[in-house]
């Protein structure tokens, strides 16, 4: 989005002004146009927020029902266009017997549009996407894994609009945490993506990508295509249709269904979906299809949150779109958190957390629990101090293991400068291999915020895993990455990043390096540079690389991209 703000300090306070264009904001084509507006104001070293209009206590954190109207009349309508060509050089270095040695580069020309059908109704495109300025996900621990990891988008194209693609009763835990995962689509090629309104209570999101595969492949591009429907019923409720698929080669993955959201009082609503995928591996003439079922209430005020959900999934069900953890099974969940206020200076808010699940895994039969409580405090400048305990176990490979464990978080707003989090979890775990067995270990996280000055931003994180046997104690491994996140603001248009990480059990150095003049969302000039450093050395006579105590960089990239925006 483009706008723009302004503010000054004055004898009450402070003033702020903000001006958004409305090419900016999608309404109706309609007198009079209405709208609504929510403010909130956090500071967050003060344990303090609110909002205007002020949120009602019995509807909880609802902020889409409890907008101020704002009304409009005479609104000069407009035909949106939005041209963002981009140009990027770039060079790669990669080793070769020990020497870094140039690739050839070439430059890229990519093209991105958006153009509004209506003033409710855009479609954009693009065409050979960099995406070059996109920071590098931070690290996790990706050994020992059960399910792959979960990365967040960050794509400019594919972050506009994705809420539009959520579906109903899914949340983070759930098997089936999204229907819609855009960072499947890993090198596009050719986008286009329709959201907005085709009438005043139906919204329509559609999706389609070009995605460009690695030569081994067989297939020279995977097709994406994503269609979403939403009809809108009274205050935030809906019912709405889902159809996702990938297409490659002679296979492909279908996932379609409905889903909807029922507001059923200021506090509570009642939310489900029902899908059915059909799967066929490329080169194969047999057919796969599997159900995903799913219900969730929810009840949330001021003082109480209670939630209860209840997911089947199918052994054949699978998406090549969203983010499925695991399938086969049917799971049901029951949480409660009742939330005190004493009159206390120190004590702000005391939660008590319930949480209760418990899965039948229909591949052996078996059944899992999890059982937990915690304990958590809300203290001054934004303190948070939790400790809670679980009794769990989990099916794998048709052998229930043990998961209890403890827990313990941390976080703190120390200063208007500094800010503190840290999490640690002990307890059992598994080894997750063709013959898996016991095991127990920690898990750790620490990260800090530091700001010195306005325009300087220091991060620095920890992650920590390791791995003991429970047949012998022997520790199997350890993993640790350390990571750093340096930002410094020279003015409104222009910063330098700077991004370390080292990983302990990969033995890798990772450098990512940024500088970015920004006149307008859209009008930018990026210079970047990376590399990373392996602790391994090259044998000349064995015509391998063995490993070392000392780096040895083994790839360096660097590139300049410079795109305008043109708004007509």
């Amino acid at each position: 989005m483009v706008w723009y703000s302004a503010g000054r300090i004055d004898n009450q306070g402070y003033t702020i002004e903000v001006r958004i264009p409305f090419k900016s904001i999608r309404y109706r084509h309609k007198e009079p146009v209405q709208m609504g507006i929510i403010f909130e104001r956090n500071l967050s070293r003060y344990s303090q927020s609110g909002t205007f209009p002020p949120l009602d206590p019995d509807r909880g954190l609802d902020f889409l029902t409890t907008t101020r109207p704002l009304i409009f009349r005479d609104i000069k309508h407009y035909t949106l266009l939005e041209v963002l060509p981009a140009v990027t050089y770039g060079q790669n270095s990669l080793a070769e017997e020990g020497e870094l040695v140039r690739q050839k580069a070439e430059p890229a020309v990519g093209l991105t549009a958006k153009y509004g059908l209506t003033s409710q109704l855009i479609m954009d495109a693009t065409i050979n996407p960099d995406f070059s300025q996109v920071e590098s996900d931070a690290g996790q621990v990706d050994f020992n894994l059960r399910y792959a990891l979960y990365y967040p988008e960050k794509r400019p194209f594919f972050l506009e609009g994705r809420e539009k693609f959520t579906l109903a009763a899914t949340e983070t835990g759930t098997p089936l945490e999204a229907a819609v995962h855009t960072r499947n689509i890993i090198d596009p090629f050719l986008g286009f993506k329709l959201i907005g309104k085709v009438a005043p209570r139906d919204t329509l999101a559609a999706l389609y990508a070009m995605d460009e595969l690695a030569p081994e492949a067989g297939t020279e591009y995977a097709h994406f295509s994503i269609v979403r429907y939403k009809h809108a019923l009274r205050d935030d409720s809906f019912i709405g249709g889902l159809w996702t698929g990938r297409f490659e080669g002679s296979g492909y993955n279908a996932v379609g269904g409905l889903d909807g959201h029922f507001r059923l009082s200021p506090s509570s609503y009642l939310a489900f979906h029902a899908l059915y995928s059909g799967t066929r591996v490329s080169g194969e003439v047999d057919r796969t299809g599997g159900q995903a079922l799913g219900v969730q209430f929810s009840y949330q005020t001021r003082d109480r949150v209670f939630q209860a959900s209840l997911h089947d999934l199918g052994k054949d069900f699978q998406t090549e779109t969203g983010y499925l953890t695991r399938n086969g099974l049917t799971r049901l969940k029951v949480g409660y958190m009742p939330m005190f206020y004493p009159k206390s200076k120190l004590f702000l808010r005391l939660d008590l957390l319930f949480h209760s699940i418990n899965i039948r895994d229909k591949f052996s039969g078996l059944y899992e629990t999890y059982e937990s409580f915690d304990l958590r405090l809300n203290l001054p400048r934004s303190t948070v101090l939790m400790a809670g305990a679980r009794y769990q176990t989990e099916v794998f490979l048709d052998q229930r293991f043990g998961r209890s464990g403890l827990r313990l978080v941390a976080s703190s707003q120390f200063t208007k400068s500094l800010q503190v989090t840290a999490r640690y979890n002990y307890g059992l775990k598994i080894r997750y291999l063709a013959s898996p067995y016991q095991g127990r270990g920690s898990d750790a996280l620490f990260g800090l915020t530091y700001l010195p000055a306005e325009k300087i931003r220091f991060g620095l994180s920890l992650t920590y895993s390791d791995f003991y046997r429970s047949s012998d104690g022997l520790k199997e491994y350890e993993y640790t990455i350390l990571r750093s996140e340096n930002t410094y603001q020279f003015n409104r248009y222009l910063f330098f990043r700077a991004i370390f990480e080292y990983n302990s059990f990969r033995r890798q150095l990772m450098t990512d390096l940024l500088a970015s003049f920004t006149y307008i969302p859209g009008t930018v000039v990026h210079i970047g540079y990376g590399s990373l450093y392996e602790k391994l050395e090259w044998n000349e006579e064995t015509g391998t690389y063995d490993p070392a105590e000392r780096f040895l960089e083994t790839r360096r990239s660097f590139f300049f991209k410079v795109s305008y925006l043109w708004r007509l």
